[in-house]
């Protein structure tokens, strides 16, 4: 007992011992760190998701020096930047590079370290951080992009045995900077669409024909897939589903959300449409047209269409007609006794024949078992593995993918991830465009396991999209 109260006392002489005092440059610290917010313009419109530029510098040797971690999370650089429009921003892309972690609002944020490296301010170095984010104006008016810097600083440390370097004299520090003052603006009425999608941004669209069968009524049923492509700074689900040209005998029965799969490079929502040609004599479904407003273009209303979809020739046939009705034969003079047999004989004949060919009749390809499409069974086994495997607890959604890819592809799911995935999956039959979107949120999903940002719903309901793409 006596033992330990000597040691424990001794941890406290030592713990005492080294005082570190600051510098005297250090006198002003507001000066040590500036911020930035330099948005693409200042004329916004409402419904626009907008793209800005948050720059932070900070004084790497009064940092390293003076600055006090008081962050429940400890952060690459201690200092907070909050403002109430940096509340609802998000990173314009998933993943930052060489990133630096600060505080921004109400959690962290990762930036990036500025390809300029360090700037010089007097006699102050300050390193750079950048980070684009995305801004939705929601509601017309004036939006202040001033923010506030809080950070701790001191003057004196001593160094503790158990919790290291302390500060004596912790100063907070809180610093309102100013920024630019952005003006958003209503949609103009001029000019409006009658089919106004309500979106606002870059847009770009395209149908595909999924199916077309002709029914035994003579109409024609089609499933059309429409896809609605985006930059990461326009918003997609703002938009309504997009509308068919209306044409005589065209009906539309239903159309439901197929779905929403947003990368860095692009963002992408699919629509399924189930659709009833009257006239099959049509030949086309027509084109899709989609109208929105383009802030970048003089802010002005812009209509796009997709190409008319043509009908398969199977489709636009015309349904078979019945044959015309046959003369019954004159009498000449045959008994109605040898006329009934005949007729017997002959629907016995039919009636053997329909049981001999029952017999014979080749039933459809099962999905499982000695006659199925291997390679279909086992794309369909793998989806199921993978949703299954989503569906569990404490999934790592990463693993889940590279499992699935690595069965489409036949290798183990270690050699997945690689620069030339992409290349690998177009030439297992995937599309161009697929694949590449897989390939960019396998990378980041990986990433995430190494401090990258933490998977989400989105990238499970991305992976769950997928499974339905590649399969």
């Amino acid at each position: 007992m006596r033992r330990a109260l000597l040691l424990r006392a001794a941890l406290i002489v030592a713990s005492a011992s080294v005082t570190v005092p600051a510098a005297a440059q250090d006198a002003d610290p507001t000066r040590a760190v500036f911020v930035e917010v330099v948005p693409q313009r200042t004329t916004w419109f409402v419904g626009e998701r907008v793209s800005l530029l948050l720059r932070v510098g900070y004084d790497t040797a009064f940092f390293e020096r003076s600055v006090v971690q008081t962050f429940r999370r400890e952060l690459d650089v201690p200092l907070r930047v909050s403002a109430p429009w940096l509340n609802r921003a998000r990173p314009y892309s998933w993943r930052a590079r060489g990133a630096a972690s600060i505080a921004a609002g109400d959690g962290p944020l990762e930036m990036e370290r500025s390809a300029d490296g360090a700037v010089e301010r007097g006699s102050r170095s300050f390193a750079l951080l950048e980070r684009r984010l995305v801004l939705d104006a929601r509601d017309a008016g004036d939006v202040d992009l001033s923010v506030t810097v809080e950070f701790t600083f001191a003057t004196a440390f001593r160094d503790d045995f158990v919790e290291g370097r302390v500060a004596r004299d912790a100063h907070r520090v809180r610093v309102s900077l100013p920024g630019p003052v952005a003006r958003v603006l209503p949609l103009p009425g001029e000019g409006r669409p009658e089919g106004f999608s309500g979106g606002v941004g870059a847009f770009e669209i395209e149908a595909h024909l999924v199916s077309a069968e002709l029914t035994e009524d003579g109409r024609v049923a089609a499933t059309v897939r429409v896809v609605l492509r985006s930059e990461p700074d326009t918003d997609p689900d703002g938009a309504r589903f997009p509308v068919l040209d209306k044409r005589p005998g065209l009906h539309v029965l239903g159309g439901r959300s197929e779905y929403s799969i947003r990368t860095n490079d692009v963002h992408r929502r699919a629509w399924l449409w189930e659709l009833e040609v009257g006239d099959p004599s049509l030949g086309a479904i027509p084109p899709v047209v989609f109208s929105f407003f383009d802030p970048l273009q003089g802010g002005r209303y812009v209509t796009i269409e997709t190409e008319a979809l043509e009908l398969p020739v199977r489709a636009r046939a015309e349904a078979p007609r019945p044959p015309a009705p046959r003369e019954p034969p004159a009498d000449d003079g045959v008994s109605r006794e040898l006329l009934a047999a005949l007729a017997a004989a002959l629907l016995l004949l039919a009636a053997t024949a329909a049981l001999l060919l029952r017999r014979r009749r080749v039933s459809p390809r099962p999905r499982s078992g000695p006659g199925a499409d291997p390679r279909a069974a086992a794309r369909e086994g793998a989806a199921a593995e993978a949703r299954a495997a989503l569906d569990g607890p404490g999934a790592d959604v990463a693993d889940v993918l590279a499992t699935f890819l690595a069965r489409r592809l036949g290798c183990a799911p270690a050699a997945v991830v690689s620069p030339d995935l992409p290349r690998r999956l177009e030439a297992a039959g995937v599309a161009p465009e697929v694949a590449r979107e897989m390939s960019q949120l396998l990378e980041r999903l990986v990433a995430a396991r190494y401090g990258g940002a933490a998977p989400t719903g989105a990238d499970r309901a991305a992976i769950l999209a997928a499974l339905t793409a590649l399969n």
